[in-house]
């Protein structure tokens, strides 16, 4: 196999995952869970994710996260990097890092997924 036969089939692989389905019953509308979605970390988002908390700010390494991987059905951002400030003041911390550790898969580590 050539080099480019064999990035395919790790691009396949790697897309094959498809997004994880979590369900948040804390932020959702009239008693019904939001729904948020998340494909699977790559090298490139796991590098940003661990700068971050290497700064010493978990809390801001889980809002990043959040924004970074927080997807509707479609697969579009549901945050915006504007929203940081409100999610650090106005969200509860203790979902969003439930939210960070369902978004991880088998394999992954915690500090891979901006968790600790």
């Amino acid at each position: 196999m050539d080099e480019e036969s064999i990035l395919d089939v790790i691009k396949q692989h790697f897309n094959a995952e498809g997004m994880v389905e979590i369900e948040v019953p804390e932020w959702g509308p009239a008693g019904q869970p939001l729904i948020i979605y998340s494909k699977p970390f790559n090298i490139y988002e796991q590098n940003k994710i661990n700068k971050k908390m290497k700064s010493g700010n978990e809390i801001d390494s889980l809002v990043y996260t959040l924004i970074l991987k927080a997807l509707d059905k479609d697969g579009k951002a549901i945050f915006k990097e504007a929203s940081a400030t409100k999610l650090r003041l106005e969200a509860d911390p203790t979902v969003i890092s439930g939210i960070i550790a369902r978004m991880r898969r088998p394999g992954d580590t915690e500090e891979d997924a901006g968790v600790e």
